[in-house]
């Protein structure tokens, strides 16, 4: 059996389960999501934890959750941040628990990720200034209690008698599957800014800067992202025992496998040439902005985007003291909730045995500090809080269940209803329940999978049992019979159009964007936030048929003023899902209001009118008096307010603009060809190359600085060894900085089993997180 990384980050965290065992155990948001996909509360509580609460929402009572007959005595933190940022939670949850003796820290980041990120101002040994910098603070606390802040009323008279430890616990991720892993959404790699303005055309702090061919010397400051991935790839590596050599896609792939090379050079050297060799490629997200962007036939993204998810939390800005100049980025939860009861039938309300989440932030009361997307409210739709606290898309703590996601992470909807067919029949015939419908040909239907869960649900035990299928199937009923279904088909037939438009010219695609804006109002299926979806991918299309050296935008500049004017009149109507606009919307949504009222009040404006025709000598006050002044305000922010929604626009279409130069800029061997519905991926078209022992565009391999010697020493008498390919290993981890999607992970799989020989190479598949269509068009236009 291969790598299981799922097995690897359990074994990880029970190195430490001596320190862990017989405290009370407090977990931020990164750490949380990371436990969750490790094994929840069943694999968290066999460490020997008397509890486990959030650690932003650190109360007194919790003492008295985790009480066992006596006194709390030991506390311990797990953070997947920067202990400088977790600082203030830490703090919090000590001066709750004053009686406690002991204190132990774990974060994700190592001693060397915090000297080399500039989001904190600790150094080189950053545990113990840690420490010195927390019982400062501590005591300072004690001394303030007589101001009646607070109260250090326990045994221990003095802060100086906690122990405080810190130690560093590797490898908090989301392994959703033992091949697939993304970083923790709340953790300090994911939130981490990938780019900066420094850095050249920016996508957003959120993506990797698209390549502009400056060379970064030594002493250039990387994004802080890129440190972060860097010291964490060296870890799994580490952990795994490997020995890689390192491969780059991308100017920002290049710093980081700078990184991981210097970084993992040393280890060599202790270790010798007994660990195993492995290949990892690091691939730039900005490369490739088409893919998971688009809306393909995928189980995995069709689930992604139907799904409830935990509302985004808006990561706490950082003091303006710190060095960093860039605020943290705002990623979506890797917390996906399956409703609990069937939406065709109520005869599975017998089987509501939900997995509750180790997840804070499903109260009500976090919803106003929440940030949501374009497509969803402010909160949780009343008909939804009843499936709000459904099972999880995660099954980490059974076997069964893992393999049953990963066998559907390359599936369509078509085959992914097939194999569900299959395992209810397998899973009733284990149970000596009969099959509720004869066996049909072609895909499921939403009755059928409902009456299929309702045979399997029928006893509680059961019910258990067959927790796994039973919450893949509620998921892909999301898919068949949901309500974000039909918008989905929409925007995928739209997609299809635009692929297929390309053969006509750019021009083209610029008039089919403008006219599904004048739809919006007509069909009602498509809203604003779809057509800007739409408009990443007919950039990205029009730049890749455009040539190389276009200065501004792919299309005339009377094209894209019509576009932008269909745009500002589709805001101006109103109401519309504004993903890129949220600072207007307020002041939007009163103009739509007022836009409203004057409807309303049309009869009574014709009777006003009627009544000055008559020559009523007492309405001249009404024409000479407030009014005119209202209405000139009225007038004069109207105005404002669609130049400041005009200027807005011009933001988005330069970043379309840097969207269709990224594309273009992708080698011709790289793109997708004409007669494609839908463009094959960048990473497919990689794989293929790879598992045919052909030589990538654009690849660098990494050398370390013993590789170097070697290759300049003895090079020169001929003893010089060729350069490896990626083909030629039989473990190959891939990373995309940036995030990856349920297409891309269909897309190597389909390049592998395209080769024969290519299935005995074992692929793991990581990116900083697991996109949706909605994601990337959070993360170019933005939400704040």
């Amino acid at each position: 059996m291969g790598v299981d990384l799922v097995r690897e980050c359990q074994r990880c965290l029970a190195q430490v389960a001596d320190e862990v065992e017989g405290g009370l155990l407090y977990v931020d948001e990164g750490a949380g999501e990371a436990l969750h996909y490790m094994g929840g509360l069943p694999f968290v509580l066999q460490l020997g934890v008397r509890s486990v609460c959030s650690l932003e929402n650190a109360s007194p009572l919790d003492a008295a959750v985790a009480w066992q007959g006596g006194r709390l005595q030991k506390v311990v933190v797990l953070t997947a941040r920067l202990l400088s940022d977790a600082h203030r939670y830490i703090l919090r949850c000590l001066r709750c628990h004053p009686n406690v003796r002991k204190c132990t820290i774990f974060t994700s980041i190592s001693q060397e990720g915090h000297s080399a990120s500039f989001e904190t101002p600790l150094g080189h040994n950053a545990f113990s200034e840690y420490r010195s910098l927390l019982q400062q603070d501590l005591q300072s606390s004690a001394r303030a209690s007589v101001d009646g802040s607070f109260s250090w009323s326990g045994s221990r008279e003095k802060p100086d008698d906690l122990e405080l430890i810190v130690r560093h616990a590797p490898l908090l991720m989301c392994a959703l599957t033992p091949n697939l892993f993304v970083l923790p959404s709340g953790g300090a790699e994911a939130e981490a800014p990938l780019s900066d303005h420094k850095t050249g055309p920016s996508l957003g702090p959120g993506l990797p800067a698209i390549d502009t061919g400056v060379v970064f010397d030594v002493d250039d400051r990387i994004p802080s992202g890129a440190s972060l991935v860097g010291h964490f790839l060296q870890q799994l590596t580490a952990q795994l025992d490997l020995k890689v050599d390192v491969f780059s896609l991308g100017p920002l792939s290049h710093l980081v496998g700078n990184l991981v090379t210097d970084l993992s050079s040393s280890i060599v050297l202790d270790h010798g040439s007994q660990r195993k060799s492995a290949g990892l490629l690091l691939v730039d997200r900005s490369l490739d902005l088409v893919t998971p962007t688009c809306h393909n036939d995928n189980f995995m993204d069709r689930a992604v985007y139907s799904l409830l998810r935990r509302p985004t939390i808006l990561p706490p800005s950082r003091p303006q003291g710190t060095a960093s100049e860039s605020q943290p980025v705002a990623r979506k939860p890797m917390d996906f909730r399956v409703p609990i009861g069937s939406r065709q039938s109520d005869e599975s309300r017998c089987a509501e045995f939900p997995v509750f989440p180790l997840m804070p932030g499903w109260d009500c009361k976090t919803q106003r500090n929440s940030l949501s997307g374009p497509n969803e409210s402010s909160g949780i739709a009343e008909e939804d809080k009843a499936h709000v606290m459904g099972g999880s898309l995660a099954t980490s703590w059974d076997q069964f269940g893992l393999f049953n996601l990963e066998a559907l992470l390359d599936k369509s909807t078509k085959d992914a209803t097939l194999m569900l067919r299959k395992w209810f029949h397998e899973a009733l015939r284990h149970e000596r329940q009969p099959v509720p419908a004869k066996a049909r040909l072609g895909a499921m239907t939403s009755a059928e999978l409902a009456s299929l869960q309702a045979a399997l649900s029928a006893k509680p035990d059961t019910t258990i049992r067959q927790l796994d299928l039973l919450q893949v199937a509620r998921a892909m009923e999301e898919i068949l019979s949901g309500v974000k279904r039909s918008k989905w088909e929409a925007v995928s037939s739209a997609e299809k159009i635009l692929r297929l438009s390309v053969n006509d010219g750019s021009q083209s695609i610029a008039l089919q964007l403008s006219d599904i804006v004048q739809q919006i109002s007509h069909d009602g299926m498509l809203d604003l936030s779809d057509v800007l979806t739409l408009a990443i991918v007919g950039y990205a299309l029009a730049g890749e048929a455009s040539p190389k050296g276009f200065s501004s935008g792919p299309f005339a500049w009377q094209e894209e003023a019509v576009l932008t004017d269909s745009i500002l009149d589709a805001v101006w109507k109103g109401p519309a899902d504004l993903g890129f606009s949220e600072r207007l919307k307020r002041a939007l949504e009163s103009q739509w209001k007022r836009s409203e009222d004057k409807s309303t009040r049309g009869v009574v404006e014709e009777e006003k009118l009627v009544k000055l025709n008559t020559h009523d000598d007492d309405g001249w006050g009404e024409w000479e008096g407030v009014e005119d002044e209202e209405s000139d305000d009225g007038e004069y922010g109207e105005g404002h307010l669609k130049l400041e929604i005009r200027d807005r626009l011009q933001e988005v279409m330069s970043t379309l603009h840097c969207i269709s130069r990224a594309r273009a800029r992708l080698p011709v061997s790289l793109r997708s060809t004409e007669e494609q519905v839908f463009p094959t991926g960048l990473l497919q078209q990689v794989f293929s190359l790879i598992f045919s022992k052909s030589d990538v565009p654009g690849l660098h391999h990494h050398i370390s600085s013993v590789g170097r010697f070697f290759k300049s020493g003895l090079g020169r008498f001929g003893l010089g060894q060729p350069k490896p390919k990626l083909g030629d290993y039989k473990l190959i981890i891939v990373f995309v900085v940036g995030g990856i999607s349920g297409t891309e992970i269909r897309g190597i799989k389909e390049a592998q089993a395209g080769f024969p020989g290519a299935e005995g190479v074992e692929v793991l598949i990581g990116g900083t997180t697991f996109l949706s269509p909605s994601d990337m068009r959070e993360l170019l236009f933005g939400l704040h």
